[in-house]
């Protein structure tokens, strides 16, 4: 590939989408991880080891056992399945039951559904499947609630609960959309157990995927009615992800994940009784609020989590039918200017609210009975300090259960993948990122934070690095230096990988390790060009494990709690579509007229190019690309079934691919093709963000690595010559 021109001013960061390793910086008490904060090497409550991603956890009506659910990739611990962790509290015993049925690249995946019978002696979870949805295979369940008996700190399978797809004539007003009239997938998440008016054992449980919410019989599966939370021509939309019930049994609400809202339910009637928007966008494609947790106190008020606002509205439910905004709780940190905190989880305690700040590792402590002016945002009383990403809490005993979803991070993966026998998962090579990524589980005495929650605070500042004003003001009173530039992202390998060994005039540069070096000067000579001409970003760290988390990470340096949540299950199988640059359920959220579900309430870099007058241009990151069939013809142009008008236009395909021999368009370069294999015409790109229409180019190809590096380069350097 030819190397830019010298007389550019070019910002060349090697991202590196994978797994890095860090020295501490300074404070020999805290270990720093890649997001650029750090974790306390002492952390209350003595967390101990648990499976991938405990996305939830319940606790039993007589306070013995918390489980929790383990929805991510597998660690070798556990058989690479996921699995259910219990902890009984009166032997302080902690097992974990690898779930089989859920081994890599199974049928069927465990989410955020769990909870117990009403008398404890069952476990309710859900399993999700998009491949196989009604269990029609050998060995896959299709998309159920799985029951387990509890007794003696164990659970045993059962049987299964099938939460059967949704008819097309039950969606909501409008879906008139012929692509939409076939059954939805469910996808059931969370699960609330209530009774029927007869007094038998009844569910709630929210579908993901078919925004709906379904009463199930527990003992017979009957559905007893489904409610319809769609109000959007396109499912999915509304994405529904957390359920609570009120006391009395008669109503429950549904956090809608997508739609910035909250639904209120009677249980009886089978009706929605009411909506509440809270910190809802005007314009109809921006990021959400993502209302992901709830918790109902016994003051009347629900709270609710706001993941992408850093909030927690309180909203009083007491009349039936009309919910009403009565208050907000912040739940940032002191001297944080920019929202991330991002709390996605609750519980209730003793006269406080404990909420998982997830992007801050930390827990927020709220006293529920305090009175603030109408108007003014409740502060939290202080921080506690825990692992990386906490994102499931309890209360029970009086004690709080904090689980997080990456303790203290991963390692080096330079070692064979631990055999395990009895494992299905039949895992081969060197370790993979996603088997190395264990959750934890902390216990604190409720009166041990009060004692110390002042402290605490203080340890949760200095390890999230957050400044006072004055600081924001000299870090940020030097701007205007840099004319133009130039960010080239290249995943999948970290900075050591490809600069490790970088040098000049036969001395090293940057904090590299030439030992870790696999792509070095020799084979990537253009990069080491770049980085020595233009700048060295040696300690530029990308904290995404994957390219999904990547991509989000590069563009607005934090992700969503929806990407955190669902990319272990995408990875490990196909139970989940791949849904981070753009594109979410295998369709396109911007033209579909919806938020972007993945997107973080903070937005990209484009977005805040544009909001400031910025001129700008973007290059393949978030475009989706169509290429040209072998037969030349055009794909089928995007329609929006509201108004029935083309979103996007498609080019000629006249000419399906360029092969060897023939001659390469003159915006790649020109020239004869001196590739052996036929090289993809594009057709159409698809800007899958709206501040990247009119700011894109339509001739750039995407990731599609049938397209030679050097036709990419050679319409940058065309462009550049017109600028």
């Amino acid at each position: 590939m030819k190397v830019m021109a010298k007389n550019l001013c070019v910002l060349a960061a090697m991202i590196a989408v994978g797994t890095v390793s860090l020295q501490a910086q300074g404070n020999t008490g805290f270990d720093p991880i890649p997001t650029s904060k750090s974790i306390a090497k002492d952390l209350p409550g003595n967390p101990r080891q648990l499976n991938s991603l405990p996305m939830v956890m319940a606790v039993s009506p007589d306070g013995r056992y918390v489980a929790t659910v383990n929805a991510g990739y597998g660690t070798a611990e556990s058989l690479y399945d996921e699995s259910i962790s219990l902890l009984d509290t009166t032997t302080d015993s902690l097992r974990d039951f690898p779930e089989e049925r859920t081994a890599r690249g199974s049928g069927q995946t465990f989410f955020s559904g769990l909870a117990f019978s009403a008398d404890g002696t069952h476990l309710y979870a859900s399993l999700d499947s998009m491949t196989d949805p009604d269990g029609k295979k050998t060995g896959d369940t299709g998309n159920v609630v799985a029951v387990y008996a509890v007794k003696d700190g164990a659970i045993t399978p059962e049987r299964t609960i099938a939460i059967p797809e949704i008819p097309a004539p039950m969606m909501a007003t409008g879906a008139a959309n012929a692509a939409e009239q076939k059954p939805m997938n469910p996808y059931p998440t969370a699960i609330a157990v209530t009774k029927t008016a007869a007094g038998a054992e009844a569910l709630l449980v929210a579908d993901n995927l078919s925004d709906d919410a379904a009463l199930v019989d527990a003992a017979s599966g009957a559905v007893l009615h489904r409610f319809i939370l769609s109000s959007h021509y396109n499912v999915v939309a509304e994405y529904p992800i957390a359920v609570a019930l009120t006391k009395d049994g008669d109503r429950a609400f549904v956090a809608l994940w997508n739609a910035s809202e909250i639904a209120e339910l009677n249980l009886h009637s089978g009706k929605v009784t009411a909506r509440l928007a809270l910190m809802k966008p005007t314009l109809p494609v921006a990021a959400g609020s993502h209302p992901s947790a709830l918790e109902l106190g016994k003051d009347g008020n629900l709270y609710v989590v706001l993941t992408n606002r850093d909030r927690v509205a309180v909203v009083d439910v007491k009349v039936a039918g009309k919910p009403r905004l009565v208050g907000m709780m912040n739940a940032e940190l002191p001297g944080e200017h920019f929202e991330g905190a991002q709390p996605v989880a609750l519980a209730l305690g003793n006269g406080k609210l404990y909420v998982a700040d997830a992007d801050a590792n930390a827990v927020a402590v709220f006293s529920t009975g305090k009175v603030v002016a109408a108007g003014v945002e409740q502060k939290a009383d202080g921080f506690i300090p825990t692992g990386w990403y906490p994102m499931s809490l309890a209360v029970t005993g009086g004690k709080l259960y904090i689980a997080t979803g990456k303790s203290r991070g991963t390692g080096p993966n330079n070692f064979p993948q631990a055999p395990v026998a009895g494992s299905k998962a039949r895992l081969a090579g060197d370790t993979y990122i996603g088997t190395l990524m264990h959750g934890s589980l902390a216990e604190l005495k409720e009166s041990e934070v009060a004692a110390n929650l002042k402290p605490w605070s203080g340890e949760v500042v200095a390890a999230n690095h957050t400044m006072d004003a004055a600081a924001h003001a000299t870090a940020t009173g030097g701007l205007g230096k840099i004319k133009h530039v130039i960010y080239i992202i290249k995943e999948n390998r970290t900075y050591d990988q490809i600069l490790g060994d970088l040098q000049q005039n036969g001395k090293p540069v940057g904090n590299g390790d030439a030992s870790l070096t696999m792509y070095g000067a020799e084979i990537t000579p253009n990069q080491h060009k770049l980085a020595l001409e233009f700048g060295v970003f040696d300690n530029f760290y990308d904290s995404g494990e994957v390219s999904g988390v990547g991509h989000v990470w590069s563009t607005a340096a934090i992700t969503s709690d929806y990407t955190e949540k669902t990319w272990q299950q995408s990875y490990r199988g196909p139970q989940r579509t791949y849904d981070y640059e753009g594109v979410v359920n295998t369709g396109y959220p911007l033209l579909e007229g919806i938020p972007d579900v993945n997107e973080p309430g903070t937005g990209y870099l484009w977005g805040n190019l544009a909001r400031h007058g910025k001129s700008y241009i973007h290059f393949g990151e978030f475009v989706s690309t169509k290429f040209c069939s072998a037969t030349g013809t055009q794909p089928k142009a995007i329609v929006n079934p509201q108004n029935g008008t083309p979103l996007e236009t498609t080019s000629d395909c006249t000419r399906a691919a360029i092969r060897k021999g023939e001659e390469i368009p003159a915006v790649y370069g020109g020239g004869v093709s001196p590739y052996p294999w036929a090289i993809p015409m594009v057709a159409q790109n698809i800007p899958t963000k709206p501040e990247l229409r009119g700011h894109f180019d339509p001739q750039y190809p995407d990731f599609n690595l049938s397209v030679p590096d050097q036709l990419r380069v050679s319409l940058f350097e065309g462009k550049l010559k017109q600028w």
